[in-house]
């Protein structure tokens, strides 16, 4: 998933930091991180536990900008991606909700392909925050009972 906003809102990984916690989630980032130079797989606790999600950070080409029909015109992105870990899912759309409301952007969720503003992220996220860690739930339990027994 992508957080697109105007080139000149990025914030820093310590203001990204903050706007996640802000939403109530205990996803800590590395607030060392440079925004624009860091790429790849970043580490995080959640809840105290190791997790993370791979960054990384774009500058939005003109062509790109108007077929996505973003309302800006010099844009920024971030794209966070998991593999098929629910905590890690869980993880990046804490994240992703924090910085598109911080930068007043807006999210592009790849899966449903819909676009969400930073005015509606946190409902957005709420939900998909929930439903994974429904599924991490149920994930742990399955793995605790062989699959062999039923009874």
């Amino acid at each position: 998933m992508s957080s697109y906003a105007d080139s000149q809102k990025l914030i820093s990984a310590t203001q990204w930091k903050e706007a996640i916690m802000k939403l109530g989630y205990n996803v800590e980032i590395d607030d060392e991180i440079d925004m624009k130079e860091f790429s790849g797989y970043l580490p995080v606790l959640h809840n105290g536990q190791q997790s993370g999600f791979e960054y990384y950070f774009d500058i939005v080409k003109d062509e790109e900008i108007t077929e996505l029909k973003l309302p800006y015109q010099k844009c920024i992105a971030i794209t966070l991606r998991t593999g098929s870990d629910f905590d890690e899912l869980a993880c990046a759309t804490a994240a992703i909700a924090g910085f598109c409301i911080a930068t007043e952007g807006i999210i592009h969720e790849p899966i449903e392909d819909i676009f969400i503003g930073h005015t509606e992220c946190k409902d957005w996220a709420e939900k998909e925050y929930k439903s994974s860690i429904s599924l991490l739930t149920n994930e742990t339990k399955s793995e605790k009972k062989p699959w062999w027994k039923f009874w």
